[in-house]
């Protein structure tokens, strides 16, 4: 059996597979580069020995080539950061509404006046007559007029075609405009608060409250009545001084005139608009 020897590794063996192993070894390898070549004693089994070395070497280079490529490792997924719990945004505190101050002069003041100034009472003056046997109550203008009316107030009602600036502005643009004009004068502007004059939406104050929009407009349909039964005495006075004791008053114009004061279901809500008109500006 031959003997395989390494000359530069002093390493020999008589297999031949051992010895082909040892030849790739790192240390051969590093052993051959400074070993100094003896030339062998049998030179024909030298090259036998490179020649296999190099066909080792030759296929292990084909074998690293070739080999499939190594995927690099892979890092297991991270998960991504999770942001700590955000508490909701807390809406800054809303003020209560402030009421607006309460006037000195509130709405039952200006109803007191109104009532004490523009309300006529007939019932003393109201009298039973008979027409074609039929029981029937009439006012007595006559003593009413005396007894309402001094001397100058009197001359006026008889010989001036409008004795009344209230009735006067009746009969020339009409009631409800005159009856809200006449409002607008006598409430102050610090007892009705217009929050919203399109949308009816104001408050009135009354005895130190301020009311709602319901409470609110009653009040104002108060005085809007004592207003209009007002004017409409004031004409009643004013044809019958006229057709009695001035120049007689023609058909046509009485009527016109008695037509300009008439009112509907809806003539207080036009007033109360115009009212809310004037003071939401």
């Amino acid at each position: 059996m031959p003997e395989y020897n390494c000359e530069c590794c002093m390493f020999k063996t008589h297999i031949k597979t051992k010895f082909s192993t040892h030849m790739l070894t790192s240390k051969h390898l590093k052993n051959m580069e400074s070993f100094v070549k003896i030339e062998p004693n049998n030179l024909k089994e030298r090259v036998a020995t490179l020649e296999e070395t190099i066909q080792l070497l030759m296929k292990r280079i084909n074998d690293l080539e070739n080999a499939p490529p190594v995927a690099p490792p892979v890092a297991p997924p991270v998960a991504p950061p999770v942001a700590p719990p955000v508490a909701p945004p807390v809406a800054p505190p809303v003020a209560p509404p402030v009421a607006p101050p309460i006037p000195e002069t509130d709405i039952d003041d200006i109803i007191n006046i109104v009532y004490g100034t523009f309300t006529i009472d007939l019932e003393p003056y109201k009298q039973v007559t008979y027409e074609c046997g039929e029981e029937k109550s009439t006012i007595n203008y006559d003593k009413f007029i005396d007894n309402f009316f001094d001397n100058e107030d009197k001359k006026l009602l008889y010989e001036d075609e409008n004795p009344n600036p209230l009735l006067s502005h009746s009969y020339s643009a009409g009631i409800e405009p005159a009856i809200a004009k006449k409002m607008c004068k006598l409430i102050p502007n610090d007892t009705i608060n217009v929050k919203d004059k399109a949308r009816n939406k104001y408050s009135i104050c009354s005895n130190g409250v301020w009311l709602n929009p319901i409470q609110s407009e009653e009040k104002l349909q108060e005085i809007i009545k004592i207003f209009n039964d007002y004017i409409i005495e004031l004409n009643n006075v004013y044809l019958f001084a006229k057709q009695n004791y001035g120049t007689e008053i023609q058909p046509d114009k009485w009527i016109d005139l008695t037509d300009k004061l008439q009112t509907d279901d809806e003539s207080n809500k036009r007033i109360i608009k115009i009212i809310l008109s004037y003071f939401g500006n």
